[in-house]
């Protein structure tokens, strides 16, 4: 599944520099063109961060809402699907042959990128969402570190907002954790390991060696605040780091999720079906020919099978 999101990246990459275009130089009988755009606008309204990211302006033509987090509940990612299936029937809509070649071009890119991703509709909780790479809680404190501008004070206001929906966002992760272990879609142990150590060295007990509150001290410097406000600021931000706030969240959110994966501690061996590359939780080897088209897991102490079903992706 990790492929999607490459895929997505790569995608929006080749819409900024190719087809983002600002709302003015948009012709209005142009509909490949108003459809690129309006399908843009409604995935970033999804996903803001996304946004953020990308570097969207509304001198480019887009609203953006800066001062919240992308929500990642199940019901947001079918609406995602949702929004692919109707921009699809939107472009089959439109008479291709009436097209100049660079228009086909980016009408087959579209169609293209919107009928693959309409292909996750069935397997939207088997993707880890928590992983050592691409996952949901680093990617919300990059996003804050490297792409959140704090010039004004709207971007102040917005970026202590952010941070303060993290536990939120921390929650709704959990749930879709627990969605994803009711689907049998359990990954190693060892991801949280890293995870916890990753996640914790950008969330450390001291603010001073906090690269989110580094980053916007850093910031907001620059901004165009008197020093009183900056100094309001900082202290606001304090207080979202406070004993209770953003570190005890998050550690309390991964061990939640911990708990979630069958006590991964007391498990072994994980058997795999198909000519994959086959792991223990301990992350040793198993050999293919282990791999009987059964799923099992193995208790360590007794090495009894136990007829649970599981399946991992890699």
């Amino acid at each position: 599944m990790k492929i999607f999101k490459i895929l997505q990246k790569t995608f929006f990459i080749f819409i900024i520099l190719s087809l983002l275009m600002p709302a003015g130089f948009i012709s209005a009988e142009n509909d490949l063109q108003i459809l690129f755009h309006d399908f843009f606008q409604d995935f970033i309204n999804l996903y803001p961060e996304w946004g953020v990211e990308t570097g969207i302006t509304e001198d480019m033509g887009y609203s953006l809402r800066r001062d919240t987090l992308n929500d990642i509940s199940y019901d947001t990612a079918l609406r995602e699907i949702n929004m692919y299936e109707d921009y699809l029937k939107k472009l089959n809509a439109i008479e291709s042959k009436n097209l100049s070649e660079p228009e086909k071009c980016d009408y087959d890119v579209l169609k293209w990128y919107l009928e693959i991703m309409i292909e996750k509709k069935d397997f939207l909780n088997h993707d880890y969402l928590v992983t050592h790479m691409f996952d949901i809680p680093l990617w919300t404190i990059t996003n804050l570190v490297e792409y959140q501008n704090v010039n004004t004070k709207g971007d102040t206001e917005a970026y202590i907002k952010k941070l303060s929906l993290f536990d939120y966002k921390m929650n709704q992760l959990v749930e879709r954790v627990k969605e994803q272990e009711e689907a049998n879609i359990i990954p190693p142990k060892k991801i949280f390991e890293r995870v916890d150590k990753t996640i914790l060295n950008q969330i450390p007990d001291t603010l001073k060696n906090c690269e989110l509150y580094k980053s916007f001290e850093r910031k907001i410097k620059g901004a165009k605040l008197s020093d009183k406000e900056k100094r309001d600021y900082l202290a606001g931000l304090e207080e979202e780091f406070s004993a209770a706030s953003l570190k005890d969240k998050t550690v309390s959110g991964i061990s939640n999720m911990k708990q979630v994966f069958l006590s991964a501690d007391e498990l072994n061996t994980v058997v795999m079906q198909g000519g994959y590359n086959l792991y223990n939780i301990n992350g040793g080897r198993i050999s293919v020919a282990e791999a009987k088209g059964v799923y099992y897991i193995t208790e360590k102490t007794s090495g009894r099978r136990i007829a649970k079903k599981i399946i991992l992706l890699y």
